[in-house]
């Protein structure tokens, strides 16, 4: 595999908005651990993740 410069492997890597195929969502983020009633799912999404 080619080193990538770091524009490049930012781009591949800060999107954390994974499908799961194998897990339902509610099994790998069960209510109990990651609910906030705050922060709807849908505004969860569009937050950028600049510290990666």
């Amino acid at each position: 595999m080619p080193k990538l410069d770091r524009a490049a492997y930012y781009d591949l890597t800060r999107d954390m908005n994974w499908h799961f195929k194998y897990v339902p969502f509610e099994a790998a983020f069960p209510a109990e651990m990651v609910y906030n009633p705050d922060v709807p799912l849908e505004e969860w999404w569009t937050w950028d993740e600049p510290y990666k």
